[in-house]
């Protein structure tokens, strides 16, 4: 239960600070070791952090929240499209944005921002 109560303030977090970020294209730091970073159009939010680390002196690395069963592999925090709504991205290499809801269906939006971290062991546990 606990995991499932960090997991939903996590979410929630992700949430209230869209707004923070959504008037600005450059990255914004939400907590200490959260990062908003824009992603080039379709990039993934692994190359997203990776790039990040160029112009902050910390190593960042995407926000994880929860496995998808079926292929063994993390959903990543990111948030895109009209709004800026949260979403998720999963595979890093095939990543071709942020799958964000739109009425009863889910789509790509290539333009995004993607959660970064540089201290990711305290958000997952």
């Amino acid at each position: 239960m606990f995991v499932i109560a960090r997991k939903f303030w996590l979410f929630l977090l992700v949430t209230c600070s869209v707004l923070v970020f959504a008037a600005s294209p450059v990255q914004a730091q939400v907590a200490d070791d959260l990062f908003w970073v824009q992603a080039t159009r379709g990039e993934s939010c692994f190359d997203t952090c990776r790039r990040a680390e160029a112009q902050l002196p910390i190593g960042l690395r995407p926000v994880p929240v929860g496995i998808w069963e079926r292929a063994g592999e993390p959903f990543k925090v990111c948030a895109g499209g009209e709004g800026t709504r949260p979403g998720y991205q999963l595979n890093a290499v095939n990543a071709t944005g942020c799958t964000v809801p739109q009425g009863t269906r889910e789509y790509a939006a290539p333009s995004h921002f993607c959660l970064c971290s540089d201290d990711l062991p305290s958000i997952i546990r």
